[in-house]
């Protein structure tokens, strides 16, 4: 059975809440970190978003409980460059880059970088940096 985006979405989001060098460069700390699309109106640059992708089963896998997981990480800043937004993003990558971390149920072993893109103008305002990974998940308990 696959897992759940919920679950693998609080998974992410938690180890997200847990660098403190991610936190310290962002002015709401846990705060200023949030899903894609969340919705909120109160928050402030710069912030940090991420987003799931696909999610399907190891090919060589017969039990079907190891799974390949693409997300993302947005970073977004309102400086006068892209400064800001590029530095940011290099502090996660730095951290989060061939790494393994769990939730306590679900587990993501070596995260890898697929790509980086360099902070472009979202819109008169925003820039945007993102860096899209790839990691393999499973399910640390089947209790969920």
């Amino acid at each position: 059975m696959m897992i759940s985006d919920e679950l693998v979405a609080a998974a992410l989001l938690q180890y997200l809440y847990s660098l403190p060098t991610v936190l310290a460069a962002l002015p709401e700390g846990t705060a200023g970190i949030h899903e894609y699309n969340w919705q909120g109106e109160n928050f402030k640059y710069p912030c940090i978003r991420f987003k799931l992708g696909n999610q399907s089963p190891q090919p060589d896998e017969t039990d079907c409980s190891i799974y390949r997981q693409n997300f993302s990480i947005l970073v977004y800043s309102e400086q006068k460059s892209s400064k800001e937004a590029n530095q940011i993003m290099g502090i996660i990558n730095s951290i989060i880059h061939k790494t393994n971390f769990d939730s306590g149920i679900v587990r993501f072993a070596y995260v890898h970088i697929d790509s980086l893109i360099p902070a472009m103008r979202k819109d008169v305002m925003t820039w945007q940096a993102e860096t899209r990974y790839h990691t393999i998940i499973h399910k640390t308990t089947d209790t969920y």
